[in-house]
């Protein structure tokens, strides 16, 4: 890769509105933001990217914290997700603890991602609220950790923009918060490009994994299009080619890069439950930095 060909990619990448992590274990990936499940992780991606989650293997419990934070170690991951529980926000936030106290007796520092579940009785941001006051029991301030916001990969996009949007309301603009599985799609790009602020952090595997084994091209329109990936001899490398345009393009998109007439920012039913929902969200940023520009700081004699 030429010099200014890598400038010109880090530049997509640092104006995209959120940081896009790609789910994979693809080879050969040129891409510097992966999430790599404990059983699928690689050492090769996770020395290459600039920055690698270790993701626990949710749905097997046989894999616990100290068996990711091995796993880090040998790979040389840069951060960590608590084992968590689908659907479980109880036995979740015991491991979160347990997590926490773990690496802080490890000589490595690694970044722990607080993954936030919910149930039938709780919301993430209920969960939220019982792991604050479990991390402070222990001297932990949940403000200085990533929220890691799970359970919902296989929810529609509504519903995952729902469940953002209320834990973001509800912790205010200073917490991160990554989304586990926000897939692409047309109105997660409506709702990033318009509520930059609503994510810090996201991934999705659909970018790559629709091409691999759909045999779908994302497009620039926020569709998807039948593609033949090619085969035979040496036909990996350009494959992998195609997967790595795909993921620059997404970036692309949800960026201030892309020409503004050719950006998507609108929904594709105006009238919509989703739009209606995501409009009250921009009105309540609207609030927000109102009130944070309109305070009057005071200084005692």
């Amino acid at each position: 890769m030429t010099r200014g060909k890598q400038h010109y990619k880090e530049n997509i990448y640092d104006n995209a509105h959120a940081t896009f992590f790609v789910a994979t274990n693809t080879a050969m990936l040129d891409y510097p933001y992966i999430v790599g499940r404990y059983d699928q992780s690689t050492p090769t991606h996770a020395k290459q990217a600039e920055e690698y989650i270790l993701d626990s293997a949710i749905g097997d419990h046989s894999v616990g914290n100290e068996d990711v934070l091995d796993r880090a170690t040998d790979i040389g991951a840069d951060t960590v997700v608590a084992a968590d529980i689908k659907g479980d926000t109880l036995q979740t936030t015991e491991n979160i603890i347990e997590m926490i106290e773990m690496e802080r007796e490890r000589e490595e520092d690694f970044e722990v991602l607080i993954p936030l579940q919910y149930d039938t009785f709780s919301t993430h941001v209920d969960h939220y609220e019982d792991v604050k006051r479990a991390m402070s029991d222990i001297g932990e301030d949940i403000g200085e950790y990533r929220l890691y916001v799970g359970g919902i990969n296989k929810k529609s996009a509504d519903e995952q923009i729902r469940r953002c949007v209320n834990l973001r309301e509800h912790v205010g603009l200073d917490q991160y918060i990554h989304g586990l599985g926000m897939g692409a799609h047309r109105k997660w790009i409506v709702t990033i490009r318009r509520c930059p602020w609503l994510l810090d952090s996201f991934d999705n595997s659909s970018i790559v994994q629709n091409l691999v084994k759909s045999g779908k091209l994302w497009t620039v329109d926020a569709d998807w299009v039948p593609f033949n990936r090619p085969r035979g001899t040496n036909s990996t490398v350009v494959s992998v080619q195609y997967r790595e345009a795909s993921l620059d393009l997404f970036n692309y998109m949800i960026g201030s890069d892309i020409r503004e007439e050719d950006a998507i920012e609108s929904f594709a039913d105006a009238d919509s439950d989703i739009s209606e929902f995501v409009d009250n969200h921009e009105q309540w940023y609207q609030n927000q930095t109102v009130s944070d520009d309109s305070a009057v700081e005071v200084i005692a004699d």
